[in-house]
């Protein structure tokens, strides 16, 4: 579960400022989700001091050199957002999820480095971001 600290809104985007209530983490969470058509629910109902469910998706890459390194550790695989798989990993002990294509040949491992520049907001409470459905 998270609160939401802040919103920053810019023209079809934000930012929004989620602590975990359990880890005390605070992450910025980029959130495009008003920019896909009126048949997807956006994220925009969610209210300051209010807590939610949300899935936090890390954007980057296996590759160094890109963004911030993070220690992740594999939770479970195969997770459904929609239509599409995630890896869900603990950073510490917070809880993170990452396209499964992008590190099927780490999951073996069950520990690997990734570098991710963003953190995006896929998921609040029951709904999913657009461009996770269909």
């Amino acid at each position: 579960m998270y609160k939401l600290i802040k919103t920053n809104d810019y023209t079809r985007t934000r930012n929004v400022i989620l602590r975990n209530i359990e880890t005390g983490t605070e992450d910025v969470c980029f959130d495009d989700s008003k920019m896909f058509d009126s048949f997807h629910k956006d994220f925009s109902f969610m209210e300051q001091g209010k807590k939610y469910d949300c899935k936090i998706l890390l954007f980057g890459s296996l590759s160094s050199g890109t963004g911030q390194k993070a220690l992740c550790r594999v939770l479970r695989n195969g997770i459904l957002c929609g239509d599409t798989k995630l890896v869900e990993v603990f950073i510490g002990n917070d809880r993170y999820y990452i396209l499964q294509d992008e590190i099927k040949d780490q999951l073996k491992n069950g520990e690997f480095d990734y570098y991710y520049t963003r953190k995006d907001l896929i998921q609040v409470n029951n709904i999913i971001h657009g461009a996770y459905l269909d």
